[in-house]
């Protein structure tokens, strides 16, 4: 995975054309509902790319896997609280709230282009909440035409808004954006704040992602009591295209690995990805591992 990211830089207002930055191009939403497979209703693996790719990246550059640039700085580097892009960012989404001005949502999705969002979303939510800012006449439409943006940062910042809103009618919307590991993230978060016990919206989406997508929601899933999703976390829920290692000792924990194993007839599936895992658990690596589990004996 390349830690770089190759940015065009300024591109031609869409303004400039007689239209909003929002308008006349792919939405990433149509796309990933157009990439879904009728049968597992997961998100084809040749539709990773996204809509705003070509205009994102210079052609040839490196770039980061989908979500692993917002993987990598919420478990290894830590997000950020406040500057300046989340003051114009709160500013602006209060402005919206209260007047719905057409000139101040242009600003905002300029202002989230650069998806820099995980840097200050829980800081602007929490703010721009403060100031009691209400979700309609104005807010809750705009979240909705933003999270069908055909750029990601507005896509991303739309699903967190929908999630503080929270409504219920907003769920397909927010589930289907997350079966592509770039948006998983938010919308596990978001999903978390609309629906009534949860667990089981997380644990379908966790089968259709297998990416940093699947390590949020795994992590999200480690205090299950229902035993289908513990035992399809130790024969199938570590499995990420990651490293096994970031949710080996999650899955053995939550999965209770040691209960299975004591069973009278243990299957040639679960001997198999057993092995997976407690292979995972002795090497080690960025997280938890075989000196912290407990059952390790």
């Amino acid at each position: 995975m390349s830690n770089r990211i190759g940015n065009v830089g300024p591109h031609p207002s869409d303004e400039d054309n007689g239209r909003p930055p929002w308008e006349g191009r792919p939405s990433i939403y149509a796309h990933i509902v157009a990439n879904l497979d009728p049968q597992s209703a997961c998100l084809a693996e040749e539709a990773e790319a996204l809509p705003d790719e070509a205009r994102r990246f210079e052609p040839g550059k490196a770039r980061w896997a989908a979500g692993a640039l917002d993987g990598v700085l919420s478990h290894h580097v830590g997000v950020g609280d406040g500057d300046d892009a989340a003051e114009t960012v709160v500013g602006l989404t209060v402005s919206v709230a209260r007047n719905g001005s057409h000139a101040d949502k242009l600003a905002l999705y300029r202002a989230l282009e650069p998806d820099q969002v995980l840097s200050y979303i829980d800081s602007a939510l929490d703010q721009a909440m403060q100031a009691g800012i209400a979700a309609e006449p104005y807010l809750h439409d705009f979240a909705r035409l933003l999270a069908r943006a055909p750029d990601r940062g507005p896509v991303k910042f739309g699903i967190a808004l929908l999630g503080v809103i929270g409504d219920p009618q907003d769920t397909a919307l927010v589930n289907t954006l997350g079966k592509h590991d770039e948006f998983t993230l938010f919308s596990t978060v978001a999903l978390m704040n609309i629906v009534n016990s949860p667990e089981r919206a997380l644990f379908e989406l966790a089968k259709c992602v297998e990416g940093w997508g699947r390590i949020h929601l795994v992590e999200r899933l480690a205090n299950t009591e229902d035993a289908d999703i513990k035992n399809w976390l130790i024969r199938h829920g570590y499995k990420n295209s990651i490293t096994v290692e970031y949710l080996a000792y999650t899955c053995a924990q939550a999965g209770e690995l040691h209960v299975a194993l004591r069973e009278a007839r243990v299957d040639q599936e679960l001997l198999d990805t057993s092995g997976d895992i407690i292979e995972a658990l002795i090497m080690g690596g960025p997280v938890r591992d075989m000196d912290d589990y407990e059952k390790a004996a």
